[in-house]
This record gives structure tokens, sequence and C-alpha cells, in this order.
């Protein structure tokens, strides 16, 4: 049996102000292995605290997860302790900002039981040690938001005081950055393998994919029925049956019931997703007035009965198109997707692959320039904050995290100013889960190749 890893993490806090818990207790996630003793908070103004995670015995893979501190109502950090094996970028400080009154800062240190070592050695090492030091310098103009906005980078140094530094962000935001998983790499490569789609009957002349959606040429599927609706949940699922076939079916409007740790609610985890993660949309749009209800009363549907089989729904055209209807004009699960370029700053912009989106009448899967803006969550006309509010509770699955900031993304078919990012499958941590070890094991290099050069012909 391989050894066993373990890390013990220290947070240093460089600034003059305690980092606490978010909300009444720390959120915080062990995605695979174990916490060895408790997680410490408060971590007090000059002091220092700790934790060690250990890899569970049997297990094929290294402790990870993540932890999120606050600082003064000011700034969230968000510390990333990734699978050791996957080296120096998998240790990660990010920066969710709650007010413009300063700039936070953060650098991850190496050791092991003799000393400091190279962040190059640190997937070698069995017993690591990380240091993450935290600091905070207040604005001159508290009035400016720091710069860049919302970037989360973290700084890798080889020794105390040394002055070997690299800045890498804190997720997987480009195709060919270093240190991409294996699990991301398939997932692009599958994208290329499946996309781009067409919904038109099959032969006939090709039709050519446009320069703003990464070019070449459309794979026919046949018709499209509207009648099957959109086509984002069906090409997602494609892609995941050729990467992890037996959670494929989550690949879905169900990612969020995903479990096993995978789904990443945003504000919950890591500031951004990373490449590969599969995202949902969530339209907080209110369209009035509703249509009106059909004069006809619904049609009557058997009812279930005691140890017979569950009865088949009637259908009723007329009420299920009103319901329908009615369904897109309030707060409404939109859309499903994959990223394949995430922004490092709020400049920037997402590259997805996505189903559902129009061309000429039928249906398109390719690749979609996605815009976003960051704000408050609710509906972009205020006429309808209150109604949002009151359905904006724990109990909705749906709802935002409390008194945090989204990302709403904008583009093509969800054009509506209304769509936010609702969270995200994290591909590495799905990879990690017995349940589906292993993903497909080849990867075509020549395929990922091309996807890359798709992707960058779009910036």
């Amino acid at each position: 049996m391989a050894p066993l890893r373990r890390v013990t993490c220290t947070l240093v806090n460089q600034s003059d102000a305690s980092l606490i818990a978010t909300g009444s207790t720390l959120n915080y996630k062990v995605a695979t292995g174990d916490l060895v003793g408790s997680m410490p908070v408060p971590v007090e103004a000059g002091a220092a605290g700790m934790f060690t995670l250990a890899q569970t015995s049997g297990a094929t893979v290294g402790p990870a997860g993540w932890a999120c501190y606050e600082r003064a109502n000011e700034v969230v950090f968000q510390i990333g302790f990734g699978e050791p094996s996957r080296g120096a970028e998998a240790f990660t400080i990010g920066f969710n900002y709650l007010s413009k009154a300063g700039q936070a800062s953060g650098v991850v240190k190496f050791a092991n039981a003799a000393g400091p070592i190279d962040p190059a050695k640190v997937a070698e090492e069995l017993d690591l040690r990380v240091e993450y030091h935290l600091g905070w310098k207040a604005a001159a103009n508290p009035g400016v938001p720091p710069e860049p906005k919302g970037q989360a980078t973290q700084s890798v140094g080889g020794q105390p005081g040394g002055t070997s530094s690299a800045t890498i962000p804190p997720y997987i935001a480009r195709w060919n950055q270093n240190n991409i998983s294996p699990a991301r790499k398939k997932v692009l490569a599958a994208i290329e393998d499946t996309y781009p789609m067409l919904w038109l009957p099959v032969g006939g002349d090709p039709v050519a994919v446009a320069a703003k959606n990464g070019g070449g040429t459309y794979k026919k599927q046949g018709a499209w029925n509207p009648k099957n609706g959109t086509t984002c949940t069906s090409s997602c699922p494609n892609v995941g049956g050729k990467v992890s076939p037996k959670t494929s079916n989550s690949w879905t409007f169900a990612a969020n019931a995903v479990g096993r740790n995978a789904w990443i609610k945003w504000g919950s985890g890591p500031m951004m997703p990373s490449v590969g993660d599969v995202y949902l949309l969530y339209c907080d749009e209110y369209v009035r007035p509703l249509p009106p209800k059909p004069k006809d009363p619904p049609i009557t549907q058997p009812k279930a009965e005691k140890d017979k089989p569950a009865p088949k729904r009637i259908p009723d055209p007329l009420w299920d198109a009103w319901y329908a209807d009615s369904t897109k004009k309030s707060p409404h699960l939109r859309h499903v997707g994959i990223f394949v370029e995430v922004p490092t700053n709020d400049s920037e912009a997402f590259i997805t692959a996505d189903g559902g989106q129009s061309f000429g009448g039928t249906q398109a899967a390719h690749l979609v320039k996605r815009k976003f803006l960051r704000r408050k969550p609710g509906p972009s006309n205020a006429t309808y904050q209150a109604d949002w509010d009151k359905q904006a509770t724990a109990k909705n699955p749906y709802a935002p995290l409390p008194d945090i900031d989204c990302l709403y993304l904008s583009g093509e078919a969800e054009t509506e100013p209304g769509n936010r990012l609702l969270g995200w499958i994290d591909i590495d941590v799905l990879a990690q889960q017995k349940l589906v070890n292993p993903f497909v094991e080849a990867i075509d290099e020549a395929l990922y190749q091309a996807l890359g050069v798709r992707i960058d012909s779009m910036r």
C-alpha cells in the first residue's frame, strides 16, 4: 500500500483584526481525507491557527478542501488546501471583498520536517507543512475598490523571507494552465469530440460555425422538436457520457443534487469555478403580466393506489402550455453548460460550451463568450425585489447565500440581465469519488489541443 499523505496548515494572521467565521459557524469543507482535531477559529490579530488533514486509509487520493475566514466585514479569505499530489498550485488564497476599505494580500509557503522546501517539490512530500500568510492594507481612499476587483491570486514562496515567488490563479482559468488535472483535460477533449452540434436533418450541405463561436463545422443531430425542450440539457450529458458515465445524468438541471461534496454553491467555497466544471444559471427575472389561464378546468389526473404501479399522467396541452409559459416568466432554472475559460479579473469574460443556443429557427451547441456583472442578487427590475426577497429563503435551494454579491452571466440565448451563476460541479472533486472512479481513462491529446485552438481564437 502506498504511504498516506498528511498536510499541516498554519494560518498566519498578519492583519490587525481577528479572522472569524462568516456566519454562526466556520464555513469549511473537507472534500477528501480526514480532519485531525478541529479548525481554528477565531485566529486573533498577529497570531496563528493550525489544523491537520490526513489521507483516509485505503483512499487513492490525498486530503483536500477549503475554508472561509472573514476579516472585520471587509474581506473573506478563501483558503484552498488541495490534493497535495497536484503540487503547489493546489494550495490557494482567494479574496471575496465585502467593502472597499482596503487591499488583501496572501502568500503561501511550504516546508517539511527539515525546513522550507521549493514549491516545485510539494508533490513529492508525504508530510507537508503549509503556511498561509494573510494580510490587509487599509485603502488611502476607501471609496475606491481594490484593483483588480474580485481577483484572487496566490503567491508561492520558497522559504520565509525568500525572493523566489510566482503569482498564479487559485483556480484553473485557462485550458493549458500548468497542473490542469487529467479529469479537466478529459472534459475538454470530450467537448471537442461532441461539439459543435446543430439540430438539423442529417445530410445536405455542411454548415459552418461562426468565428465568434470558435469556428469549424457543425455535426448535424437530426431535426429539433421544441416539445423536447432546450438542448442544453442533452448536450452536457453527451459530454458527461464520454467522461463519467455514472454521473452524466447529473450534468443537467440536476447538477446541484450531484452530492458527495462535488457541488459548489456560489459563495460557499472557491471564489471561482475552473475549466471543465459544469455550471448552472438561475434566472432571477419577473415578466408580467402572466398569460391568462385556460377557461377549461385542468384534466383530472388518475390517483395513485396502494401496492399498484404509479399511473401515467394524462397529457393536458392547454394547461401544460400555460404552466410552461408562466414558469419562464418567474424565477427559474435557466441553463446548464460547461466552463472552458474562466476570467482572472472582472474585465475578462467566461468562455463556455453550451447547448440550447438559437440558430436559424433551430438549436445549436457551440462555444459562447459570456460577459458578467458582479452585483447584489435579485431581479434587474427593482419593482419585483420584494417578491424576489420573499422566495429567497434558506429553504429555497436556488436562493443565494445571504449578504454576498453574485455573478450574472449574459451571452447569446441567455441575454437576459438576471441569469445568476448558481454554482458548479467541481470536476476534480467529482473525479475523486469512489462512485465514479475511474473517469474514462484515455485522454485524446489531439482533441484536447484542438479545443484549445478554438478557445484561443475567441479572446
